[in-house]
């Protein structure tokens, strides 16, 4: 057997359960606002409390490469999104505040990837995200993310209030859910399909 596959994959996709764990997303969403804000292109300052005091509904989950947190997001498995008009009908999972550590190659197509699979095991047609400070026009700056986003295969389904942040304008985004038996190989996933027992498992040492 070779040594790669003693290795494990190299991604894995975690539940952050713990403050500490919660406190090293904080500190990658802030350097990547940081980050942008150098840059003069749009951020959202109120991420990182998300991450430090999430609601019960609300499930920070980490990427990690060798065990070196590199991306974040929140997942929100059944929001309200009649906001988002008809055709948001129909149940599926949510993802905001999505960042990566500045200079981490391929974050967000590692996260599109275990997003849409997580989705399929889940058993819903879809999973959705919300891009902040994205403006209609394509050629500002503003819009690289949802470019980028884009580029993955992510579908823009308008612009208007955002989930989180009621009074923050969003761009709505969708993707097909679509199951990857192999992924298994590149990204390990503990994070549970159980909502109730993620919620039981975040009750440990350390949680808040």
């Amino acid at each position: 057997m070779s040594a790669e596959l003693l290795a494990g994959p190299p991604y894995e996709a975690r539940p952050l359960s713990t403050y500490s764990q919660r406190a090293e997303a904080d500190a990658v969403v802030r350097h990547r606002i940081g980050w942008l804000v150098l840059r003069n292109l749009p951020c959202d300052f109120r991420a990182p409390a998300c991450y430090l005091a999430p609601d019960r509904l609300t499930e920070p989950v980490g990427l990690s490469e060798d065990d070196a947190l590199i991306g974040c997001l929140l997942l929100h498995r059944s929001p309200d999104l009649r906001h988002w008009g008809p055709r948001a009908r129909g149940q599926s999972p949510l993802i905001t505040h999505a960042h990566s550590i500045p200079g981490a190659a391929n974050v967000g197509r590692l996260m599109t990837l275990w997003a849409t699979d997580f989705a399929a095991r889940l058993g819903v047609p879809c999973v959705r995200a919300e891009i902040p400070g994205c403006p209609q026009d394509a050629s500002d700056p503003g819009g690289r993310l949802l470019r980028h986003a884009e580029n993955l295969g992510w579908e823009n389904r308008g612009y208007g209030a955002g989930w989180c942040n009621q009074g923050q304008r969003v761009a709505r985004v969708e993707i097909p859910a679509e199951p990857r038996p192999g992924l298994g190989h590149l990204i390990r996933c503990t994070v549970l399909l159980d909502q109730a027992a993620t919620v039981s498992a975040a009750t440990g040492d350390g949680a808040c």
